[in-house]
């Protein structure tokens, strides 16, 4: 039996790991901004212990974010 129904997409995870990379979250947020939300996704930052800005940034830099995925 062959089911041809669509199902919902599971939101897709995009984990960044990072080790003092506070320059570099810019540019890569930004291309991800511009992803469409097919499939929707959400970003976890794994941070390796920098010692830099990279926390602070990141969060600065998605906190206007919509919450991708969901309703």
């Amino acid at each position: 039996m062959i089911i041809q129904d669509k199902f919902p997409a599971f939101p897709l995870s995009i984990i960044i790991p990072a080790l003092n990379e506070e320059k570099a979250l810019p540019g890569v947020l930004a291309s991800l901004e511009r992803q469409e939300d097919d499939p929707p996704f959400e970003l976890v930052l794994s941070d390796g212990g920098s010692a830099d800005a990279t926390v602070p940034r990141f969060l600065e830099l998605t906190r206007s974010w919509p919450a991708r995925g969901r309703a």
